[in-house]
């Protein structure tokens, strides 16, 4: 297992998940940075499933 956490370039961090894969932490972090990116930054993320799931997925970095 490793860990994850999504960011913004605001500084904002998502809290930290541990997942076999990126694109399992990904799904796990989906809703935290949606809400974030709607609340902070008056946005939304893609709609199509994979576009949204390559959205999350850039937004990903492995913690230690």
């Amino acid at each position: 297992m490793k860990s994850f956490q999504a960011t913004c370039e605001d500084g904002w961090k998502s809290k930290v998940v541990k997942a076999k894969s990126i694109d399992e932490a990904a799904n796990m972090l989906e809703a935290d940075l949606t809400d974030h990116v709607k609340m902070m930054h008056n946005m939304d993320l893609p709609s199509d499933p994979k576009e949204l799931h390559k959205s999350v997925v850039d937004h990903l970095q492995e913690v230690k």
